[in-house]
């Protein structure tokens, strides 16, 4: 969901997270908000430059205003196509057109087909930590999305990395899913797993993955990337630090090396080494990621992970 400011409209940060979307080929739709601050006429002047934006070449997508709730559930219908955006008009503190984009929200479709759903059911568990709580007389508590696989309670997990690297096993104590007890999370559902006492703490960008996994994580991985922006025309060399995005993972990292002198920004893909600065992640080939410093922007996908041992460390 790109949300835009009637009164304001199209801002930098606006093209920018759009061409995030558009590169990870991410289905968007846009809501201009704050339609109750502007005329009918300075609203419609936001309309239009919606629309060329959406036009535009490069971006090459068709704008499908939402006017009723039937346009709302032909919006949802097609969403999947990714050649329409749906373009709402709303106003949360009158709450003009907000039953339109809930009933588009209510009717979603989801974007995988049935069959890749049921395959990744039966895969091996595999749930990613984007949130730690600390509940008293509970103890730590993970809220994240199953990627795959499911999860009863009283399943044995392991969790990790930890700092060191290691994978420790942990005992799901019970489940909630939307605040309610549940007895099973499926791929593709979010909630919440209470993991009873643990001697190892537990952060954002650690995994719940199953034992017959072998999970591996690693310090070094390449990636292929495009260079978005960078200020310095004469683009980016190695030992650049900036802060990496994959999945829950988000952490600084070193480039260590490239495929060239440096990394220019052209529509060509270029693979460079990272390497995380603290401790080691949980990656997996073929994830997308986006890497930022300051005004300086990529993104990309790993190719190849080195996976992570003391001894390579201390070499």
């Amino acid at each position: 969901m790109l949300v835009i400011s009637a009164n304001t409209g199209i801002a930098g940060t606006t093209k920018e997270h759009l061409g995030f979307a558009l590169h990870l080929q991410v289905p968007i739709f846009i809501v201009i908000n704050k339609i109750d601050m502007v005329s009918e006429r300075h609203l419609q002047k936001t309309v239009n430059q919606v629309t060329r934006l959406l036009k535009s070449p490069g971006v090459n997508k068709v704008p499908y205003i939402i006017e009723s709730d039937d346009d709302a559930y032909n919006g949802a219908m097609n969403f999947t196509s990714q050649t329409t955006v749906p373009v709402f008009t709303i106003s949360c503190v009158s709450g003009a057109n907000i039953d339109q984009l809930t009933k588009f929200l209510n009717v979603l479709p989801p974007l995988e087909s049935v069959k890749q759903r049921e395959r990744l059911i039966q895969g091996l568990a595999d749930l990613q930590i984007d949130e730690v709580y600390c509940v008293p007389d509970v103890g730590p508590v993970v809220g994240g999305t199953m990627a795959a696989g499911t999860v009863r309670e009283g399943d044995t997990l392991l969790a990790g990395p930890t700092d060191t690297g290691e994978f420790k096993p942990i005992t799901v104590q019970s489940v909630q899913r939307n605040r309610q007890p549940c007895r099973m999370i499926q791929a593709g559902q979010a909630a919440t797993f209470a993991l009873g006492k643990v001697d190892f703490p537990v952060r954002k960008g650690m995994v719940l993955v199953e034992s017959s996994r072998n999970p591996v994580c690693c310090l070094s991985f390449d990636a292929e990337v495009y260079l978005l922006y960078h200020s310095n025309p004469k683009g980016i060399s190695k030992g650049f630090q900036c802060t990496v995005h994959v999945g829950n993972v988000c952490q600084t990292a070193t480039i260590n090396k490239i495929d060239g002198e440096t990394l220019q920004t052209c529509n060509k893909l270029t693979r460079v080494t990272f390497t995380f600065i603290r401790q080691p992640e949980y990656l997996r080939p073929g994830s997308r990621l986006i890497f930022r410093e300051g005004r300086t922007k990529g993104m990309g996908e790993v190719s190849q992970i080195y996976p992570y041992t003391n001894e390579a460390v201390n070499r």
